[in-house]
């Protein structure tokens, strides 16, 4: 049987109740001691008062009495008395609201929390910033190849285009003339015997065949083709002229 012997103003206006005696077993439920943080009932084999009549001096602060629609955290101490031949002979327990306490410590907890995210945020922002700098020279490298490859291929299209330019001329003017030399030869074929039509074929023929075989051509002899009021060219069985 638990008896409580005394109680004072303070101790009564937190837990809300005065003097009871009861088995040790329901006090928890009596006075509403709760764990902290929980809903489940304190176990009475674990009250500072329960510890104090066993002889050991113990402070808890993981209760919370639960009363009035309020939850009072508390902090309770129990101490062993003894009489002169050292036997137990009450135990006296101490309570303390601490709820201001444990809304400090709440906001010391939620702004150490806050504060080890932003660290570990700014942590990530350093860290991503370093690599980026580290990168830098790597991708400059690769910036200044890029640049002087572009400058290679602008110089080599440069000296491609030049002759292209000049080729293009030169088969423009090739065009131009060769189209005023095919006006003129129905005239001159009409000028030639059959010997030398044959002749003259066989010479464009022998021209194509040259580029791919190098052979040259052999004529019988010597053969003049008239163009306009004169002979040209001169062919022979080693060479022809023009003049």
């Amino acid at each position: 049987m638990f008896k409580s012997r005394y109680l004072n103003q303070t101790a009564e206006h937190i837990i809300g109740q005065g003097v009871i005696n009861t088995d040790s077993e329901q006090l928890s439920e009596i006075y509403q001691v709760y764990q902290a943080d929980s809903d489940r009932i304190y176990p009475a084999e674990e009250l500072p008062a329960i510890k104090a009549l066993q002889g050991e001096q113990v402070t808890k602060d993981d209760l919370e009495i639960h009363r009035d629609n309020k939850i009072i955290p508390l902090e309770v101490s129990g101490t062993p008395i003894y009489d002169r031949d050292n036997n137990i002979t009450y135990g006296l327990v101490t309570f303390q609201d601490i709820s201001q306490r444990k809304k400090t410590e709440k906001l010391l907890t939620d702004y150490n929390r806050t504060l080890e995210r932003e660290v570990s945020d700014r942590t990530q922002q350093l860290s991503q910033a370093l690599a980026n700098l580290q990168a830098a020279p790597d991708e400059l490298i690769q910036s200044e190849k890029m640049a002087a490859l572009g400058q290679l291929i602008a110089g080599v299209a440069h000296e491609i285009n030049t002759p292209l330019g000049a080729i293009r001329a030169s088969i423009d003017n090739i065009s131009t003339a060769l189209a005023k030399t095919l006006q003129q030869l129905p005239q001159l074929l009409q000028q030639l015997s059959p010997q030398q039509q044959t002749d003259f074929f066989a010479l464009l023929a022998d021209s194509r065949n040259s580029q791919s075989n190098n052979k040259v051509r052999r004529y019988p002899s010597r053969t003049y083709f008239p163009i306009g009021d004169r002979l040209s060219p001169e062919c022979d069985r080693r060479s022809c002229r023009f003049s």
